[in-house]
């Protein structure tokens, strides 16, 4: 996922639920579901490993940009 998918998704995100803290924990704490996800399925052999580092690579910048919204 590049960069720029990365920015549009966070732009939909603020457009869609607004910059609130609740939405916000919200949205993080889905994000931490998944990543914790796709380390499991990497270590169960489901996933490839390069694939799972790109996908945790992907939410964690994801979820950085979201901590840095700034509320409405």
């Amino acid at each position: 996922m590049s960069k720029a998918v990365v920015n549009e998704a966070v732009q939909e995100w603020v457009s869609r639920f607004g910059s609130n803290d609740e939405d916000r924990l919200i949205e993080q704490a889905t994000i931490g579901k998944t990543m914790a996800f796709i380390v499991l399925q990497s270590a169960c052999g489901y996933l490839d490993k390069e694939e799972a580092f790109g996908l945790l690579t992907s939410l964690s910048t994801y979820m950085e940009l979201l901590s840095k919204v700034e509320p409405k």
